[in-house]
């Protein structure tokens, strides 16, 4: 017997009896077991097109939209009338610019099966009434899609393209890396125009491969040939060799700008620069010769103005530049048109005009 006071030892709890192994619950036994309704019901249809929603059909619609190959779009529009309906305002659109691209491409002697297998090196279509608008057309459905990567040679001269058309195709030119000539000459290029082609040039890359480029008898100002030089400045048409200005609308400023950007290392292959026909002065061709003495242009083999005066001239004879003085009455853009002859008295820019143009 213990004594008083003293705890009795707790008695033993009864020892816990394990499950066997194979009777432990897993995550799969906690799961709900499906009805017998669940197991056996067949999986839910997809639903058709005529059952998607307009806007869904409408989205579909757009990602179609192709002016030049509308195939896969009105195979869709046929499917049935719900979907045909839900697609009532693109199909208008797409009749409205096939019906516009239809009218460029005739112009162009060209149709819609032609130009969508076109794989030439060449596109001559100057002289065909080719508007601003046209060329918001040109740009999104000919040269903007990377089909025409081929394209070497892109002819626009003696058309009605201003500002807006020149921009329009600006954006598009990301699309032709291997573009060696464009001809933009006597049409209505401004400012405005010149500045969007700058910056297509000088921040998305475009006309990375231009060799010639055909800016003469547009209506360019001194701000339009500013903002050229500064996207030159900013590697843009850095293998350019022939440059055409004439008979535009710029004096001093804009010949200072263009010679400054030369002198901060623009337009290195350019060989031949054309200025006559434009205001520019004594203060332009003095900005010229202090340019070409520091270097600039390093690879200018001729240059052609209306006024050369003796510093000019002895910046030339320095650095073996051949001076060329034309007339304000002879228009270079006249050179362009094909089969054209030159006129008497311009020898001097026979050869570089014809291998401009070939």
């Amino acid at each position: 017997m213990g004594c008083l006071g003293e705890a009795s030892a707790p008695a033993a709890a009864p020892p816990i009896e394990e499950a066997p192994k194979d009777e432990v619950p897993t995550a799969a036994d906690c799961e709900e077991a499906p009805t017998a309704a669940s197991a056996t019901a067949p999986p839910a249809a997809p639903a058709s097109l005529a059952e998607q929603p307009p806007d869904v059909l409408w989205l579909l619609g757009g990602w179609l939209f192709d002016a030049l190959t509308p195939g896969p779009l009105l195979v869709l529009s046929s499917t049935s009338k719900a979907v045909r309906q839900a697609l009532e305002s693109v199909l208008a659109e797409l009749r409205e610019e096939r019906l516009a691209l239809r009218s460029i491409l005739a112009r162009g002697d060209k149709t819609f099966d032609e130009m969508a297998a076109f794989s030439g090196a060449v596109i001559r279509w100057g002289s065909r009434r080719l508007s601003d608008g046209d060329c918001r057309l040109m740009g999104r459905w000919l040269f903007g899609r990377g089909a025409m990567a081929q394209l070497r040679e892109l002819h626009l001269r003696f058309n009605q393209i201003g500002d807006a058309g020149l921009a329009a195709l600006a954006q598009a030119l990301g699309g032709l890396p291997r573009l060696e000539t464009l001809s933009l000459n006597n049409n209505r290029v401004g400012d405005a125009g010149l500045a969007a082609l700058a910056r297509a040039c000088a921040h998305d890359g475009a006309l990375r491969s231009l060799e010639a480029l055909f800016l003469n008898e547009n209506q360019i100002g001194d701000a339009g040939l500013a903002a050229f030089a500064a996207g030159a400045r900013g590697g843009g048409l850095a293998r350019l060799t022939l440059l055409l200005l004439d008979a535009n609308a710029f004096g001093a400023a804009g010949v200072r700008a263009l010679a400054a950007a030369g002198a901060h290392g623009a337009l290195p292959k350019l060989t031949t620069l054309y200025l006559s026909g434009n205001a520019i002065g004594e203060p332009g061709t003095q900005s010229l010769a202090a340019a070409l003495a520091g270097g600039a242009l390093p690879e200018l083999q001729r240059l052609c103005l209306d006024q050369l005066d003796r510093g000019l001239l002895a910046a030339c004879a320095a650095r073996g530049v051949a001076p060329v003085r034309l007339h304000h009455a002879f228009r270079p853009g006249a050179l362009c048109r094909q089969g054209a002859t030159p006129a008497a008295g311009v020898s001097e820019t026979r050869d570089a005009m014809h291998s401009a143009s070939h």
